[in-house]
């Protein structure tokens, strides 16, 4: 995944009207608006999340809807991994949708492969985070609101913002990021409460050194993959079948600097509306029976 102002796409693409994917009520097909200029009457700018299924070097790129995105330049998504999920932004004229073979005609502007976490069922521990997190939303770059989006049901993406070292270069800059690991933890007796699921995001970057910590000064966010399968599952189990109406993310925020200290870092939490997305992706769907649609 990439971060920021360098490493998030959209902030590149200055022709397009900003647009994010909020919430499972979402356009199977997430269409933001016409491109800009006459020579795009009929283009319209997309972005969306997809899962990557790569076979002989063919690429799909499918939307939790099922609909398959068809790349005129499938060399931009080549490298992508298959079997994981990725961002793409892309144009596409709405008028060669079709919507009973659920393809879809784009040219992408680019695409971003998404890391996937670990969600553990344990209580966080000390030894567990050494850095803080800015926040779980982000303003996006024209005054859009950047939150946590779910694929289907069990899989979310969120938008972890925190402080990085600036590089020179896209390959430090893809060596710093990957120092940085987010882990969702939960213990079942004291996180699953009534009608709410708490889950505890830590931050850990690995060969932590105090000094050269105080290098990072930027700041922005990328998306990270976090299956929910397992504790939904959970919860389910312990709830006679039911889902939780909420799911609360906490997260250890710091918004002066990257320290990790008493006096800087306070716990903060984002709450998910989960009742509204179930219910939005069954609508969207077409699907009653309450659980998730498997292809």
């Amino acid at each position: 995944g990439l971060v920021g102002s360098e490493m998030c796409i959209r902030d590149s693409m200055k022709t397009m009207k900003f647009f994010m994917l909020a919430s499972a009520f979402a356009s199977m097909i997430g269409f933001s608006s016409c491109l800009n200029g006459g020579d795009y009457t009929n283009s319209y700018a997309g972005e969306d999340f997809v899962y990557v299924n790569g076979f002989m070097g063919a690429v799909s790129l499918k939307n939790q809807f099922g609909y398959e995105y068809v790349p005129s330049n499938k060399e931009v998504a080549a490298d992508l991994e298959s079997g994981k999920y990725a961002y793409i932004a892309y144009s596409y004229d709405p008028t060669t949708v079709n919507n009973t073979t659920k393809m879809i005609d784009v040219q992408l502007y680019g695409c971003s492969q998404l890391a996937d976490e670990y969600v553990l069922s344990s209580a966080p521990t000390e030894d567990d985070a050494n850095a803080p997190i800015y926040d779980v939303t982000s303003s996006g770059s024209t005054g859009g609101q950047v939150t946590p989006v779910f694929y289907k049901l069990n899989d979310v993406f969120i938008p972890l913002y925190y402080y990085y070292k600036p590089a020179n270069n896209n390959d430090d800059l893809k060596e710093e990021v990957a120092l940085h690991n987010f882990t969702l933890y939960y213990d079942q007796a004291t996180d699953f409460n009534g009608s709410t699921m708490t889950l505890h995001l830590r931050h850990k970057i690995q060969d932590f050194d105090e000094e050269d910590n105080k290098e990072r000064t930027s700041r922005a966010y990328e998306f990270r993959h976090f299956s929910l399968a397992t504790p939904l599952s959970a919860y389910k189990v312990a709830n006679g079948g039911k889902n939780p109406d909420k799911i609360v993310i906490e997260f250890e925020q710091n918004t002066y600097n990257a320290e990790y200290n008493e006096d800087n870092v306070k716990s903060e939490t984002y709450e998910i509306d989960y009742k509204t997305v179930v219910e939005n992706y069954n609508k969207l769907a077409g699907n009653t029976s309450g659980s998730e649609v498997t292809e």
